[in-house]
């Protein structure tokens, strides 16, 4: 004689169902959260853009992420951008190459920047277009820290903004500077705002998230035709 089967109570499920659907929530659950935007980050879009974890909360992370999805700037690693580093006369002529499209160069004209350094490429498209000015020894010291007024210099010769000698800003600590002149133009063209409202601080290194902003306001500025000789080497 068979023995009669309990029923299994109502609202009961069997331990693998159970699983299967505490697996489903985890998983829906997960993708929801690598989709949502990154706390202090801009934007989500689904690309291929990188994260830079160490500048999402800085000034300058609208401009990194967006020179970042546009291939102009790089990370110093693949998760770090290093916003706090300075910028060296290398990667200043990449970063502007970059921007203008320049195809690199092989002919680099000075002693100190081989061919298989890594910006060569760059340093002689910037170098070719008037952008990069070497030293009168012949010497471009590609891994010298840039200065604040030697970026507005570069930023100038690349967009091809007036920077005569006589131009004048209402920066009060760049009178009698080299480059009082680009630094008045890059400032008339809204791409620079100064270390603080009355100056400039022409000597202080660029660091790699001031550079980043600086580009991407000269991204808005349209580019002028160059006009006049190449710029003599620099002192």
């Amino acid at each position: 004689m068979s023995v009669p089967q309990r029923p299994t109570p109502v609202g009961a499920q069997p331990t693998a169902l159970r699983l299967t659907l505490v697996l489903a929530l985890l998983t829906a659950l997960l993708s929801a959260l690598l989709s949502a935007p990154t706390l202090g980050g801009n934007r989500a879009e689904a690309t291929n853009t990188p994260v830079f974890h160490d500048s999402v909360d800085t000034v300058h992370a609208d401009a990194i992420h967006d020179l970042a999805a546009d291939g102009i700037v790089r990370g110093c690693t693949p998760q770090r951008f290093c916003p706090d580093a300075a910028v060296t006369r290398a990667q200043l002529a990449a970063l502007l190459t970059r921007l203008l499209e320049l195809p690199p160069r092989s002919d680099v004209v000075f002693s100190d920047v081989g061919a298989n350094h890594t910006h060569a490429g760059a340093i002689g498209a910037a170098a070719h277009a008037g952008i990069a000015v070497g030293a009168k020894d012949g010497r471009y010291r590609p891994g010298a820290d840039v200065t604040r007024e030697q970026a507005a210099a570069m930023i100038s010769r690349a967009l091809g903004l007036t920077a005569s000698a006589t131009s004048t800003s209402h920066f009060v600590d760049v009178t009698g500077t080299t480059h009082a002149g680009a630094i008045a133009a890059v400032a008339a063209a809204e791409i620079s705002v100064g270390c603080r409202p009355e100056r400039f601080c022409p000597d202080a290194t660029l660091t790699r998230g001031q550079a980043a902003s600086l580009v991407q306001r000269a991204k808005k500025v349209e580019k002028q035709p160059r006009t006049g000789p190449a710029p003599a080497p620099a002192p």
